[in-house]
C-alpha cells in the first residue's frame, strides 16, 4: 500500500510571534508516494497529533519545534497523510498508522 505524504514547515521569529503569525511556511515535500513503513518511520519523529485524544482521517502529526539559538527562530514540520488516490484516510486507517508510530494509544475507560 502506498500513501500520499506532504510535509509542511513553519518558521516563527520573535517579530512574527508578536504579530501572531509565522515568518515563513511552505512545503518540504508535497504529494509524494511513500510506503506505509516509510510513513511510520517519519511519524516516529513527530511528537503530537493535531487531534487529541482521538485521531481522525484528516489528523496530521507535528514535530516539536526546534530553536536556532543564533537567530532565535523556531522551526517545526508537520506530516499530512492521504490515500494514494488523494482521498482522506479512514478514521480507522489513521488510528492504525498513528498507533504503529507510537503517537496514539486507545484509552480504556473503566465503567463503574
Amino acid at each position: 500500500m502506498r500513501l500520499l505524504v506532504s510535509i509542511t514547515f513553519e518558521t516563527v521569529t520573535e517579530t512574527s510571534a508578536r504579530d501572531g503569525d509565522a515568518a515563513d511556511r511552505g512545503f518540504v515535500a508535497e504529494n509524494e508516494l511513500w510506503t506505509v513503513r516509510e510513513t511510520i518511520d517519519r511519524l516516529r519523529e513527530c511528537s503530537e497529533l493535531s487531534d487529541y485524544p482521538m485521531p481522525y482521517g484528516r489528523t496530521w502529526a507535528s514535530d516539536e519545534a526546534s530553536q536556532d539559538y543564533r537567530t532565535g527562530e523556531y522551526y517545526a514540520e508537520s506530516v499530512h497523510i492521504r490515500r494514494a488516490d488523494g482521498s482522506s484516510l479512514s478514521d480507522r486507517q489513521a488510528r492504525r498508522l498513528y498507533r504503529a508510530a507510537g503517537l496514539w494509544k486507545p484509552s480504556r475507560i473503566a465503567l463503574s
